[in-house]
């Protein structure tokens, strides 16, 4: 079978090159065969994801004109959903000069946004866009100042589990973790994952 072949011949060429690097190093005790040989079994699912930090929005920091064509194709995207939370995040940057969570002594009380104020952040980041888009945000907005900061313990807790999910796939070094930002929908539960 051309297949198999190909595979043994991939197996070789790694296991020199594991046996070279061995010998380089001087290791003492050799990498098992069977575990090159699972290896080479699963590089096909090797994946190198290089993140990148989610800055705190502000001015200079705009969605990226790739996600807003997104959301302009497909009328299921979570994206808006993402472009919302920026704008709180954008709102209470103007407000705090600080994010909540960079902040425990943050005031959670008091001042908080109206839809006003959160289609302006959201305008702010989506710019060009915004008579095309805002239609699908100003509903998850309305949610924001409804919610007036509340969270549900359900969606608290499903969200802590995914969270959790992702440090084990990063800690084990098993599986691929999400690349990125993942936004998930509790009203329809769906999450999707985007790179911005």
């Amino acid at each position: 079978n051309i297949y198999k072949a190909k595979a043994r011949k991939d197996i070789d060429e790694v296991t020199k090159s594991v046996r070279s690097m061995e010998a380089d190093l001087q290791r003492q005790t050799p990498v098992n065969a069977k575990e090159i040989e699972s290896f080479c079994k699963g590089t096909a699912f090797v994946k190198l994801i290089k993140g990148k930090p989610l800055p705190i929005s502000n001015p200079h920091t705009k969605i990226p004109q790739e996600a807003l064509n997104s959301i302009l194709d497909d009328e299921d995207s979570l994206l808006p959903i993402f472009v919302a939370f920026q704008a709180y995040d954008y709102w209470c940057h103007q407000q705090f000069n600080t994010a909540p969570e960079e902040d425990p002594s943050h005031p959670t009380s008091g001042e908080n946004p109206t839809l006003e104020s959160l289609k302006q952040s959201a305008t702010q980041l989506i710019d060009q866009h915004a008579d095309e888009i805002m239609p699908k945000i100003e509903p998850i907005l309305e949610e924001f100042v409804r919610a007036d900061g509340a969270e549900l313990h359900n969606i608290s807790a499903l969200t802590g589990g995914m969270v959790a999910q992702e440090v084990i796939k990063v800690l084990t070094k098993q599986y691929i973790p999400i690349d990125n930002t993942c936004v998930f929908d509790g009203i329809a539960s769906k999450s999707a994952v985007f790179r911005v």
